[in-house]
C-alpha cells in the first residue's frame, strides 16, 4: 500500500488546524494539499523529498520538516504566515524561496549543505537562527537581523566575526569549531549571557571582558596565549571542552565523528 494512501483519509478533515507525522516513511503528502485550516504541520524523521503540496496551506504558522530528503524549498514561497520554520538534517543547497518568508521569528537549517545564507538577510523578525554544520563562512547576511536574540553556527567556516557586531539583542551565541581569530567585533554584544568559541583559532580573549552579562564562556581548544579568564567571576570561563588534554569523539545524527584538538589551557572551574 502506498504511503499516500495510508493517509488519504486526511483530506477530508478541513477543519483540522494540527498534525504531526513521526517516523512515518511518508514519501507522498498529496492528500494534506486540502487542509487549508492547518497552522501546525509537523513530519519528523520521514522520506519526505516533494513539498509541492504545501503550497496551499497557506494559513501555516509553524512547519517542522526535520530528517527527511527535502532538496527543493520553493513551494514554501508563498507561506508567509509562517513564523516557524524548521528544515534540519535535509539536503539543502540553496534556500533562496525562504526570503520571501519575512514574518518568520525562528528558523532551523542544522545539517545541510548551505554555503549561501544571502536569502536570510530581509528576515529582519528572526529571534532564532541555528545553522550548525553548514558550510557557511561569509555572515555578512545577518548584520541586518538586529532582533536576534539566539544564533547558533557550529561547525561551519566563519572567520570573520565583525558582521555579527551589530546584533546587540543576542544572548545566545554558539560559534564553535569554526575558524575565529579575532573576537573583538563580539565585544559590542553586551547583552550576551552564553557564548560558546570552542575549537577556533583565537589567541585572545581579552576584547570579552566588556561582556559583563555572560553567565558562561566556552573557550576550549583554542591556542590561547593567555589562559587567564577575561571576565568576572573567572568561573565564568570555561577552559575544559572537548579536546581540551583529552581527545573525544562526539556523534551527530549523521554518525560522523568529530575529533577535537587539544588547549594549551589547565582545566579551570565549572560554574555550580
Amino acid at each position: 500500500m502506498r504511503l499516500h494512501t495510508a493517509i488519504t483519509p486526511l483530506s477530508n478533515l478541513t477543519n483540522l488546524d494540527e498534525l504531526r507525522f513521526w517516523g512515518s516513511q511518508i514519501t507522498d503528502i498529496t492528500p494534506l494539499s486540502s487542509l487549508s485550516n492547518l497552522t501546525k504541520l509537523w513530519i519528523w524523521d520521514s522520506q519526505l523529498a516533494d513539498l509541492t503540496s504545501l503550497a496551499s496551506l497557506t494559513n501555516l504558522t509553524d512547519l517542522a520538516l526535520n530528517r527527511n530528503q527535502v532538496v527543493n524549498v520553493s513551494p514554501l514561497v508563498g507561506l508567509t504566515n509562517l513564523k516557524s520554520l524548521n528544515l534540519g538534517e535535509n539536503q539543502l543547497v540553496d534556500i533562496a524561496p525562504l526570503a520571501s518568508l519575512v514574518n518568520l521569528e525562528g528558523l532551523s537549517l542544522d545539517y545541510n549543505q548551505i554555503a549561501d545564507i544571502a536569502p536570510l538577510a530581509n528576515l529582519t523578525h528572526l529571534k532564532g537562527l541555528t545553522f550548525d554544520d553548514n558550510q557557511v563562512a561569509d555572515v555578512v547576511p545577518l548584520a541586518r537581523l538586529t532582533n536576534l536574540e539566539t544564533l547558533i553556527s557550529n561547525f561551519n567556516r566563519i572567520a570573520d566575526v565583525t558582521p555579527l557586531a551589530r546584533l546587540t539583542n543576542l544572548e545566545t551565541l554558539r560559534l564553535g569549531s569554526n575558524q575565529i581569530v579575532d573576537v573583538t567585533p563580539l565585544a559590542s554584544l553586551t547583552n550576551l549571557r552564553r557564548l560558546n568559541l570552542w575549537d577556533n583559532q583565537i589567541v585572545d580573549a581579552t576584547p570579552l571582558a566588556r561582556l559583563s552579562n555572560l553567565g558562561w564562556v566556552y573557550l576550549g581548544a583554542n591556542p590561547l596565549s593567555d589562559c587567564t579568564c577575561p571576565m568576572e567571576p573567572e568561573t565564568s570561563c570555561d577552559f575544559d571542552m572537548p579536546g581540551n588534554d583529552v581527545q573525544l569523539d562526539l556523534y551527530n545524527s549523521h554518525d560522523m565523528a568529530a575529533t577535537y584538538r587539544s588547549s594549551p589551557c589547565p582545566i579551570q572551574p565549572r560554574l555550580p
